[in-house]
Order: structure tokens, then C-alpha cells, then sequence
């Protein structure tokens, strides 16, 4: 089970940092780099636990506090889940721009308006679901 958590897990942080290197390019906010500093160690963490490469207790919980704190509520809740399944299902209904505004503050949100950024967003949101279910089988197996 914890190979499943290790693999959508990765394939989130990937995404994730293919579509931030994407949007610092396209809007110019160089700031959205910084995903890298987060994506790659939990990268490298989950592939060191995914292929049993250690077995050491402290590992593993960074594996989880990583994997739970950071891939699951960070990139897949707020990432994809606030910051573009809502915004793009709230943009679409035809909120009202002053909602939206105060919602998704124009100084770091962009209305949706480049269809490869707005996807990858959203898949953000949908690879965390099985991220989700498989952490919860994980961890109720091990208790």
C-alpha cells in the first residue's frame, strides 16, 4: 500500500512542478520555483521508501509528515482543490468578479485563462484523490 502512496504522490509532485515552472513562465512570478524546494526532497524520500531502500522508523515518518502535511493538504486540497477546481468551477458559474476577487486576490490568482495551466491545476486535485484513499488504507492497515 505504501508503494501506491510513494507513486501518486510522486506523480502529484511531478505535475505540480511542471505546472508551477509553467505558470512562473507564463505569468512571469518566478516565485512559483520555489515548489521545487518541497517537490524534489519528498521525491527522492518517497522513492527511497518506495523501493525499501530504508527501513529506519525516522524515515518512514518523514515519509508520512511529508506526504500528509505537504502532497495531500498543500498541493492536493489547496494546490488543486481551492486554488483551481474551485476557482475555475466558481469563474465558470459567473460569479460575481467582486466574490471571485476576494476569494482569489488578483495580486497572486489569475482568472483562468491559459487552458494548459488551468488543466494541470485541476489534475492537481484529481491525482489527489487516490493519493488520499491510499493513505487512508495505509495507515489504517498499520494501526
Amino acid at each position: 500500500m505504501i508503494q501506491k502512496v510513494a507513486f501518486y504522490s510522486n506523480a502529484l509532485l511531478v505535475l505540480t512542478s511542471i505546472h508551477h515552472a509553467y505558470g512562473a513562465f507564463v505569468y512571469d512570478t518566478p516565485w512559483r520555483f520555489n515548489i521545487l524546494y518541497f517537490s524534489i526532497p519528498i521525491i527522492i524520500l518517497n522513492i527511497i521508501v518506495q523501493q525499501k531502500i530504508s527501513t529506519k522508523k525516522v524515515v518512514k515518518y518523514l515519509f508520512w509528515i511529508s506526504n500528509l502535511v505537504f502532497t495531500v493538504s498543500q498541493i492536493g486540497l489547496f494546490e488543486g482543490m481551492y486554488n483551481h477546481l474551485i476557482k475555475n468551477v466558481l469563474f465558470f458559474a459567473g460569479t460575481h468578479q467582486t466574490l471571485l476577487n476576494q476569494l482569489f486576490p488578483p495580486d497572486t490568482y489569475f482568472m483562468p485563462n491559459n487552458l494548459f495551466f488551468e488543466v494541470t491545476g485541476i489534475l492537481q486535485a484529481l491525482l489527489c484523490m487516490p493519493l488520499i484513499y491510499y493513505c487512508f488504507l495505509s495507515l489504517n492497515k498499520n494501526s
